[in-house]
């Protein structure tokens, strides 16, 4: 067929992982040196990979048509907390997004852990990676965050740092501003308390945090 030549694909890589990752992608894609490929089959190759291993963020794919060639340049997901309970394994990342993390790829080591018991089907967990990731930025908190678990669509939140101060945050909204006004009022209140300290922040839209020795 004229211009067949052109389709045809010797050489596959993929990049941007560790190398018996990538070895792993490769595997999974049927193909031999000299095989046509269609246009959109690099398209379609790279949207089974995704759906297959989650751990992936993106997958884009680049091709030279001259060089024969096509490249797969993956990224893993960024993990913002490790999720408790069963299957083990699984992290959060910064999109909300609950994965499972094969073993030797990701560090857990100083992210927090979530509870997602009792969470809706469905319930959107983006506000949720967002307040852990605002919270573990330098200087947000007092001490860092170490544990944050649902309790209820209307109790919303509660978190732990590592100090022992214990939050009742509440719903997922204005994380931003609480987190700027939790601090200030840690810092002011907390030297005049003794122990352990509980932040309430259930009613910040009407203007209230309370603080209280635990």
């Amino acid at each position: 067929m004229p211009g067949s030549e052109l389709i045809r694909v010797r050489s596959i890589e993929i990049t941007g992982v560790p190398e018996d990752f990538s070895v792993k992608l490769l595997d999974r894609i049927d193909w031999h040196t000299g095989d046509f490929w269609g246009p959109r089959r690099p398209t379609r190759e790279a949207r089974t990979l995704l759906e297959e291993f989650p751990s992936l963020k993106t997958l884009r794919v680049t091709r030279s048509w001259r060089g024969k060639s096509i490249v797969f340049e993956a990224r893993l997901r960024d993990p913002v907390a490790k999720v408790a309970g069963d299957p083990p394994g699984r992290m959060l990342d910064g999109g909300g997004v609950v994965f499972f993390a094969p073993g030797g790829y990701f560090s857990d080591k100083g992210l927090p852990e979530v509870e997602l018991e009792g969470v809706p089907n469905g319930f959107d967990l983006e506000p949720l990676a967002r307040l852990i990731g605002a919270g573990q930025k330098p200087g947000a908190l007092p001490a860092p965050l170490v544990g944050v678990h649902f309790v209820s669509p209307e109790a919303g939140w509660e978190g732990f740092l590592a100090d022992g101060t214990f939050l009742e945050w509440g719903q997922l909204e204005w994380t931003g501003l609480k987190l700027q006004r939790l601090r200030q009022v840690l810092d002011d209140a907390g030297p005049r308390l003794e122990g352990t300290l509980t932040a309430d922040l259930k009613h910040f839209e009407d203007g209230k945090i309370l603080i209280r020795s635990r």
